[in-house]
């Protein structure tokens, strides 16, 4: 089972997939990125940091289900990584935006998406200002997080499932639920 978490830039994915992680021992696919780590950031475990040649080069060669240039950085999803996966019996848990979202499901269609929205646009709001002065952005760029963020919450509207992260904990464990229904259906017998 392949599944997709999208969400705007500062809703909390990569907090809610931790919790998983941690909970419920079921890790995510690592993309790789050509941005430099963020503080607290460990390569192999948040991203695989590559520089652009490399990046490049796994376009070139296939290797990438998919990938996209997003505020000026490359991400893509490794093939092998999904593939490594499903190989083993084990769910496939992407963290992608909705383009990358939409090139999976367009190779692999029964990709299960589900939407992680924000309590509010203006909690939104405020998390990505907090996150983009923290890590140095320039107003530029979180002007740029938060105009993209209303194009991404729109194109949410059409994902199989919506969890609402008002509390990561709680957000992670319907996550969970949602991973554990799938499967059983994938489970059946056709």
């Amino acid at each position: 089972m392949i599944l997709v978490l999208s969400a705007p830039s500062g809703t909390g994915k990569t907090t809610v997939l931790k919790i998983l992680q941690q909970k419920y021992r079921l890790p995510r696919v690592i993309t790789c990125t050509t941005r430099p780590p963020r503080n607290g950031e460990t390569p192999g475990q948040d991203y695989l940091f590559v520089d652009e040649k490399r990046f490049l080069g796994m376009m070139e060669e296939g290797e990438l289900a998919e990938w996209a240039t997003v505020y000026g950085h490359r991400y893509g999803t490794p093939k092998s990584a999904i593939e490594d996966r499903l190989k083993a019996g084990e769910p496939a848990i992407l963290a992608l935006d909705t383009q990358g979202a939409a090139s999976i499901k367009a190779l692999y269609p029964e990709t299960i998406r589900v939407a992680l929205l924000p309590p509010s646009r203006s909690e939104l709001a405020a998390r990505i200002n907090q996150r983009g002065r923290a890590s140095g952005e320039t107003p530029a760029t979180i002007a740029a997080r938060l105009a993209e963020s209303e194009k991404e919450l729109a194109s949410l509207r059409d994902y199989d499932h919506r969890i609402i992260n008002d509390d990561p904990e709680r957000a992670a464990d319907r996550l969970y639920r949602i991973i554990r229904r799938a499967e059983k259906n994938f489970d059946r017998p056709l």
